[in-house]
């Protein structure tokens, strides 16, 4: 059985074995086949309760119940301002309501040359006269302060000493790169 595994007898052994493995497989193929087959084709066997269970959809579920009534509340209505002032409201209501403003008064055309209380001449709506035409000096513009800097900043500035050494590889970099640059 396990003559062909060492290395002394290797290819020695002969046997008829070639045909066996695909054939054994053909076996068991139509074995598993055959027996997933008939209860494919015979339907007699099976239950006929779960087999129609299986087939048919479950009934819907029943529809929700409507939803009640909606309750009408008249809340009486508190005014949150007080002698002019707002007040701070004593409980905050469970549904708030939009408010609507009355419309607008519609603009009146009916004066000319101006607007009451507005500089005379002037136009309604329009641009006040004196500001655009007139020539008001510029207003002044407040002298700069010298900055007040605190010692611990000024400590951190370089008041003396030489310049920190430039890498080599860096400056080897810098002049291929300057280089590639240049003939670009």
């Amino acid at each position: 059985m396990f003559e062909d595994s060492l290395m002394e007898s290797g290819g020695r052994i002969k046997t008829n074995q070639k045909w066996t493995t695909p054939l054994s497989f053909l076996v068991q193929a139509i074995i598993i086949g055959v027996a997933v087959l008939i209860p494919l084709i015979i339907t007699e066997g099976l239950p006929t309760r779960m087999l129609m269970a299986a087939i048919m959809a479950p009934p819907p579920p029943p529809p929700p119940p409507p939803p009640p009534a909606p309750k009408i509340e008249h809340v009486a209505r508190v005014s949150e301002i007080v002698d002019g002032a707002l007040r701070t409201p004593s409980k905050i209501p469970k549904k708030v309501s939009m408010i609507t403003e009355d419309e607008a008064p519609p603009p009146s055309t009916g004066v000319v040359g101006g607007v009451v209380g507005g500089v005379p001449g002037g136009s309604a709506g329009g641009v006040i006269g004196g500001l655009i035409s007139s020539t008001a000096p510029p207003p002044k513009v407040a002298a700069p302060m010298k900055l007040r800097i605190s010692g611990g900043v000024a400590a951190g500035n370089k008041i003396e000493g030489s310049d920190p050494p430039y890498p080599a590889m860096a400056r080897i970099a810098h002049n291929f790169c300057s280089e590639i640059f240049a003939k670009a």
